[in-house]
């Protein structure tokens, strides 16, 4: 669900339509290479942080607050501990 909520919100960020972004949100959440992957690969379910370090990143880079920085830093970590944590399992 975050993932769809994240897209959600990097898709209107660039479009600034809603049923638009909807849509990508809702694709990108519950395509089926993410849900078959679900299956046997679960270090590819992991996709929620995703989107949202892109969001964070672009902010940083368009409005120069450091503030995104610091968020965009924290999601890429709680991307990367996500993926090394099934990886272990």
């Amino acid at each position: 669900m975050l993932a769809g909520l994240f897209t959600y919100m990097l898709a209107y960020h660039f479009t600034k339509h809603r049923a638009a972004s909807f849509v990508a949100g809702f694709i990108y959440s519950f395509s089926p290479i993410h849900t078959i992957q679900a299956f046997g690969h679960l270090q590819f379910t992991n996709i929620e942080f995703i989107p949202l370090f892109l969001l964070l990143f672009v902010k940083m880079i368009e409005e120069k607050k450091h503030k995104y920085a610091v968020f965009a830093a924290v999601s890429f970590v709680l991307l990367t501990f996500m993926e090394t944590s099934n990886r272990a399992s």
